[in-house]
């Protein structure tokens, strides 16, 4: 028997015996993976047959027999919709999910962990909660009673603004108790048009995180680099920006804009890491770490069941910074936090137009000190035969300084060979504003380079003093505008 004639005597043998025959399998040796036939054969044999009946859960077991019958599958008494099996083999029977809204019909789900699906899967359940709340402030008892939504996952397999996110913490958030929103897409990035971003928690004011019961929340973005040649701005703050992988900036050649921060109150201080945990990076390496699912399994909350055994969580090595990136366009800067205090200031020599400037690294237990040297301003690649040399009495000459805080260099007992004023530097020749603040310190020949040769047009300044004395500093900007 072909399977086309399979599928015929499918169809005739529930015409002729309705609600007898539930459920068709195909056996047969061309299907080596398993004892089932193709998915798309498969769906199409379950078309035939009567839906599941009154399930009380939706896994990878009975997803395509609901699938085929999604209108007439009685669902008001599923509780959970456990991992699925999304992918190629599934197309049809997702296809058919996607065209026909469906989520709307569970009145008794408690857990759901799914791919997203729509911008929009979860308004149904906003309009619910508004209207809810509307009898309940008027007094009546609500016609229908809200979705008793305890744990949602959803694992976005492109772009996406974090709406369905939003959407669920304000229409759930009376029973919601745990979170995990996930993303795994790269590439081309490009025809991502309606808007720029992935926002949570920024919808306008119009809808608010109330979430009483809330004990659990996992937001996972991939530490994978995107490919976004036609990006103009960026703006991170918080997890976002310490997610973001930095060889996405490989590709932004045409990025104007860029602040990477971790609070948007200026006047607060900011948490920065340890100093130590930053070594990791200092080589330039990434280090091999745990995988991402790894990660994933871990944070996965609990009453979260997944197909495949959970591996142990395995720290990673972040990936590194290394500020080397060609920003030929980019126009305004703004770090804070674990940014700033790891900039260098060489990638002034890839980000030629640069106006704007702005780099603090205030943190909470003020341990994050940074000292510039003349070696940090040097323009990458540079040479000269006395250079090594200067370099080395320069760092004598700073541990001086530091260990006395004299801030004169005339009190320091090393003499100025004035051979730094042959080396090149970068140069930033149209900067206008030029704010470095927190525990940055600079001694006298330093300052004399950066507004001398490296930022010379300078007509906005903010520095904290340090490493310096008053009549040096007037000295080195009193050419300044």
């Amino acid at each position: 028997m072909s399977l086309e004639e399979m599928i015929t005597f499918t169809q005739e043998h529930c015409r002729l015996f309705p609600n007898l025959l539930m459920i068709a399998r195909c056996h047969n040796d061309a299907f080596a993976s398993n004892d089932d036939s193709p998915q798309e054969i498969q769906f199409r044999l379950l078309q035939s047959l009567p839906p599941l009946i009154k399930p009380t859960a939706l896994n990878d077991k009975n997803w395509i027999q609901f699938a085929a019958k999604l209108q007439e599958t009685d669902l008001s008494f599923v509780t959970s919709i456990a991992p699925l099996p999304f992918g190629s083999s599934l197309n049809k029977s997702m296809a058919v999910v996607v065209d026909t809204p469906f989520l709307h019909r569970y009145r008794a789900l408690e857990s759901i962990d799914i791919p997203s699906l729509d911008d929009d899967s979860f308004q149904w359940a906003v309009t619910e909660r508004k209207q809810y709340d509307i009898e309940i402030e008027a007094g009546r008892i609500p016609q229908c009673p809200l979705v008793p939504l305890r744990n949602l996952t959803i694992n976005y397999r492109k772009p996406a603004f974090g709406r369905q996110i939003n959407d669920a913490a304000f229409a759930f958030g009376r029973t919601l108790r745990s979170m995990s929103a996930s993303g795994d897409w790269w590439g081309d990035l490009t025809d991502f048009e309606k808007e720029h971003g992935f926002a949570i928690g920024a919808d306008k004011g119009e809808l608010c995180w109330n979430v009483p019961q809330l004990s659990n929340i996992a937001i996972i973005v991939r530490w994978t680099p995107a490919e976004l040649p036609e990006l103009r701005e960026l703006y991170l703050v918080g997890t976002p920006a310490i997610s973001f992988h930095p060889d996405t900036l490989r590709s932004t050649v045409n990025l104007e804009r860029m602040e990477m921060t971790m609070t948007t109150t200026r006047a607060a201080s900011r948490y920065i890491l340890p100093a130590e945990e930053f070594d990791s990076e200092a080589d330039g390496t990434e280090g091999d770490g745990g995988s991402d699912d790894d990660i994933e399994d871990s944070l996965r909350p609990e009453g979260f069941h997944s197909a495949t055994p959970s591996a142990p969580s395995i720290p990673r090595k972040r990936p590194t910074w290394t500020w080397d990136w060609d920003l030929p366009k980019l126009v305004e800067l703004t770090l804070n936090g674990e940014f700033a205090y790891k900039f260098k200031f060489k990638f002034l020599d890839k980000a030629p137009s640069l106006l704007y400037f702005s780099v603090d690294i205030t943190s909470w237990s003020r341990q994050h000190g940074r000292t510039v040297e003349m070696a940090d301003l040097l323009r990458p690649g540079f040479q000269h035969p006395e250079l090594a040399h200067f370099l080395g009495r320069g760092k004598q000459r700073s541990k001086v300084i530091d260990s006395t805080d004299c801030g004169d260099a005339d009190d320091t007992g090393f003499e100025d060979d004035q051979v730094w004023k042959e080396f090149q530097y970068v140069r930033v020749p149209a900067m206008s504003m030029f704010i470095l603040t927190g525990p940055w310190s600079l001694e006298s020949r330093v300052l004399e380079v950066l507004f001398g040769k490296v930022v010379p047009s300078i007509q906005d300044l903010t520095m904290w003093s340090q490493g310096y004395s008053v009549g040096e500093w007037v000295t080195s900007t009193k050419h300044l505008y």
